[in-house]
């Protein structure tokens, strides 16, 4: 038959009648189980780092980094509060993590990573690049797993930091958010027979992938009757541009629309407008925008 010790003052502890205040104490931080790894046995006091590893090391990546002025960008909250660095989850300071651009060198791509300094999470920019930690997959600093990746940035000529339509050098790696880059592409005008670039850059981050830059706007042209323009935009200057191929009567106006797909690269990326003409003059007017995630 079952055995059923005795309790203190000599009454029998049957099924079911265990409460909390029979049971061991147990150290602070502590959940009651069995770790893994550890084959059949006694309970036992579990660690944090024992529990998650029972639930299969659950990596939090539950933030932000974005630009905040010229001054500061900064690692913020998204969606809790946690981010793993060394394969352990931290806690991101409700006030969130800046980082200056002082002492860095203007149009240079850094990769933000956070870790733990003395207990306080801290921003470092390094041209390292990253890799996937082994432990759980999260993007480090190769050569140190101590820093998880947070973003990317470029600082601008002071060193500051920017981000306008036509320039996004900050991007977050977690959680980014919809943005559209712009080119004013109006009062450009060109007689060229070969393929011209007409507009200066738009620069952008991006931790590479497609792009698909839409033209918006009209062109106008004075040339010989069935006479042809086009006009178009490449990225880094590679790739095909054409937007659009017209052939019009003398002196007409054509609307034109269209766009492109290309392959962004990680990091650094430009994005310009490009045209040439049969004979005469062709003028465009409109704007190039490009959606992104930053």
């Amino acid at each position: 038959m079952p055995y059923f010790p005795a309790a203190p003052g000599g009454s029998i502890l049957l099924p079911n009648t265990i409460d909390n205040a029979i049971l061991t104490d147990m150290p602070d931080g502590t959940v009651k189980g069995r770790a893994l790894g550890a084959g059949v046995g006694d309970p036992q006091d579990l660690t944090l780092a024992q529990l998650r590893a029972l639930l299969g090391n659950p990596v939090f990546t539950q933030c932000q980094l974005g630009f905040v002025s010229s001054s500061i960008i900064r690692l913020i909250r998204y969606g809790g509060c946690q981010l793993t660095i060394d394969n352990v989850p931290q806690i991101i300071p409700a006030a969130g993590v800046d980082l200056a651009a002082t002492g860095l060198t203007a149009n240079v791509v850094y990769y933000i990573y956070a870790y733990m300094n003395a207990g306080v999470m801290t921003l470092l920019p390094s041209s390292t690049v990253p890799v996937a930690d082994a432990r759980n997959g999260v993007q480090v600093m190769t050569g140190d797993v101590t820093r998880t990746l947070v973003g990317m940035a470029v600082p601008d000529t002071g060193p500051v930091w920017a981000v306008t339509q036509q320039k996004y050098w900050v991007i977050s790696y977690y959680n980014r958010i919809p943005k559209h880059l712009r080119l004013d592409i109006s009062g450009l005008s060109t007689a060229s027979t070969s393929l011209v670039q007409l507009s200066g850059f738009a620069y952008f981050l991006h931790w590479g992938g497609p792009v698909t830059p839409q033209y918006l706007g009209g062109t106008t042209q004075t040339v010989a009757a069935a006479a042809w323009h086009a006009s178009g935009v490449r990225v880094n200057g590679n790739g095909g541009f054409e937007f659009s191929t017209y052939a019009q009567p003398t002196g007409g106006t054509v609307n034109a629309s269209g766009g492109a797909s290309f392959v962004a690269v990680t990091g650094a990326n430009n994005l310009a407008f490009f045209a040439q003409v049969s004979t005469g003059t062709g003028s465009w007017t409109g704007i190039v925008t490009m959606p992104l995630e930053v």
